[in-house]
Formats: structure tokens, sequence, C-alpha cells
């Protein structure tokens, strides 16, 4: 029984879930990536010239010279949100003899409003797909004598064009119950291709069976004449979030380009590190805090004062050795009780007072101990040893 459970452990391989994440992402190689679709454009029209563009269409349409006729916009998304302006420009784009491809599973009204069609599956994105097999059928004679049917094993989505202009749009492909799912407009020499069915294009659906020649019919519809491609991603992530009247704004079309983003949000921090150091060099100068007094110190001076004015020199001179005492006790952890030569030498050694000095105060400091009154002079030269004192060894 052992043997057969550690055996299930060794030769058991969990089975790979099926990747269901859907993301339309030119990057994405799982299933419902377009990894294949993107890649199989170059090919498909004999171009290396292929872009990524991130940013609205009106700006690349109106900087960059090089799409002025025979280019083709690719755009593929769960949502296509876009404003009234930039369909404008969309529709101005096409007339000067482009295409622009758009496979989305819903539309907004602005769109539906501008096309002139309306399809059965309103602003809200779909997140719970249809995963029964659903028939898409190219119809005849746009692209053969007679109609291709293909199967969609995977993820679909059975929007539909409900309501559409048929003088203006020529129905290219339906869903299994006849509806039109996709539609083609001609405007001068350009054309608008649109799809309602973006999961047509995913990895998934082209590498099963012979699903990849409906990609190849489905892209027939543009002329092999095209010269430069653009893979929209801007309406990948576009919400609809927008307010017409501001979309036209200058603005709004030069922050598409890093280079002025940048330039713009350096110099607002630029600006704002100036007002910074400007109001630090402006700003009031703050008193200084005066340091907190040695009151023991101030206590000991005003008490030598009143020994002063008094005439009582002797009193003084006595306050002045016991003050020295104790700071030598404090400092130097000298014993003060018998100030002899040993006292001297360990004072001079510690201190780095010379000996000759400190012989010739601590001999002071005795006399003044012996006496019973000193005179001013005395009281003078004694407070100038001890200053000497003080001074070269602190």
């Amino acid at each position: 029984m052992l043997l057969i459970i550690v055996a299930l452990f060794v030769f058991y391989k969990p089975q790979k879930e099926f990747d269901k994440k859907v993301t339309f992402s030119y990057k994405e190689k799982r299933p419902y990536g377009a990894y294949i679709c993107y890649n199989s454009l170059k090919t498909f029209y004999k171009t290396n010239d292929i872009k990524v563009e991130k940013q609205a269409p009106e700006g690349w349409m109106s900087f960059d010279s090089v799409y002025t006729d025979r280019t083709l916009l690719f755009i593929l998304a769960k949502q296509f949100n876009p404003s009234e302006y930039e369909l404008n420009k969309l529709f101005d784009f096409v007339s000067k003899g482009n295409y622009v491809f758009i496979s989305s599973l819903t539309f907004n009204e602005t769109s539906q409003k501008f096309f002139e069609f309306q399809n059965n599956s309103l602003f809200e994105e779909t997140n719970n797909y249809d995963t029964a097999s659903k028939k898409v059928i190219l119809k005849s004679p746009f692209y053969v004598s007679k109609d291709s049917v293909f199967i969609n094993q995977g993820f679909s989505n059975n929007t539909y064009f409900e309501t559409y202009d048929t003088a203006r749009f020529s129905v290219l492909s339906t869903n299994e119950i006849g509806k039109p799912n996709f539609l083609r407009a001609k405007v001068n020499n350009g054309a608008f291709c649109i799809s309602t069915n973006p999961f047509l294009f995913a990895n998934y659906f082209i590498l099963n069976d012979n699903n990849r020649s409906y990609y190849q019919k489905t892209l027939s519809a543009i002329p092999d004449s095209v010269k430069h491609i653009v893979w929209d991603d801007y309406y990948m992530y576009r919400k609809e979030d927008y307010d017409d009247k501001k979309e036209g704004s200058l603005l709004r079309v030069l922050f598409q380009y890093d280079s002025f983003s940048w330039a713009f949000w350096l110099a607002i921090i630029l600006f704002g590190l100036y007002l910074i150091i400007y109001i630090k060099r402006n700003q009031r100068f703050v008193n200084k805090v005066e340091s907190n007094k040695n009151d023991s110190l101030y206590f000991a001076q005003t008490i030598g004062r009143l020994y002063f004015e008094k005439g009582d020199h002797t009193n003084l001179a006595r306050k002045m050795s016991a003050y020295f005492s104790e700071h030598i006790r404090s400092k130097y952890l000298i014993n003060t009780s018998n100030l002899n030569n040993e006292f001297i030498e360990k004072l001079s050694a510690k201190s780095g007072y010379e000996i000759e000095f400190t012989r010739e105060l601590v001999q002071s400091i005795n006399n003044i101990a012996n006496q019973e009154s000193i005179s001013q002079n005395q009281l003078n030269e004694y407070y100038l040893l001890l200053q000497k004192f003080y001074k070269h060894t602190t």
C-alpha cells in the first residue's frame, strides 16, 4: 500500500489548468491574448513598419507626418469608448486613404450614434462570456463564392448589430443565427471595418482547426498595399470618463508625449523647490535662547563680593581655599586633608601644572590657613595664584 502511495506521488502530474484570463494584449501568449494576431499583421501586409501607440489617436495623427495614407489602425479591445472628437479625427484619418479596424465587445453610445448602428450590448463590459461553440460565417460574394463557416470552441461574444445603415455598411460576417457581427464602410479611398467579437482574433481561436483562414480572409477586407500598421493600445484601457468639451484641448494632446509630460512636471517640481527655499530664507529670526546659568558659581561669586566689600579678607581667602580643595577632590580625586609634598606631586602630575608653581600655590594656602589675618595685597596675590592655576588646568 505504501509503495502505491509513493508511486502516485512520483508519477502523478496534475493537469495544467486552462488560462481563462481575457486580455487581448499584443504581448500575451495566453489563450485570450493577441500575440499571434499582432505578429501576423507584419507577415500578411509584408511590412515591418508596425508601431504600438498608447496615446490618443489625434496625438500621433496630428504630429506624425508618416501616417498620411495607406496606414492601418488596428483596435482590439473589450470596450470601445471614444469621444466624438476622437471619432471625427478617425473619420478624417480614413478619408485620407487609411483604414481603421475595430473589434470590441461593447461600443459606447457616442460611437453607435456616430456610425449609425446599434448593437445589442451597451456600455458594460461582459465578464461572463459564452463558452458554447459558436459559428461565425463569412459572407459571399465578398470573400468567396459561397459562405464559409468557422467554429469558435472557446469564449465567444454573441453581440451583433441590431440595426445599421445599409447604404453605408456592407455585411462581411454573421453569427450562426444570421445576425451581422462584422461590417465594412468605405470612406473615399479608406474604410472602417467593425467587428463585435474580438475573441475571433485571440490566440485560441486562430490556432484552432482551420480558423487562421478566417483571420486571413477578414484582413483581406483591407488592401494589401498597406505600408504602415499602428496597433492601438489606447482604447484597451480607455474608460468612459471624459468630457467631450475638453477632448480637443491642446494640453491633453501635448500630454500624450512623454517628453512634454516630463518637462511639465519637472518645471512644477523646480518651482516648488524654489518656493520652499525662498520661504526658508525669508523666515523671521528666532531669538537666541540663553544657556542655563551655573547657580552655584553665581552664588559663590556673590558671597565673595560680600566678604570683599566688608573687608573680611581672611575669611574670603579661606573660602577660596575651601573652594579650591573641593575642586581638586571632585576633578582629580585627590585627598586634600594633608597638603604636603605627596599632595603637590600628585596634583602636578594629574593637572599637568608645573610642580614649582604648584608648590608655590600650596604654600600660599598653608600660610593663609596659619595666619589670623591677611592684608588686601596678600588676598590679591593669592587670588592671582588661584586664577593662574584654573586657567592652565581647564
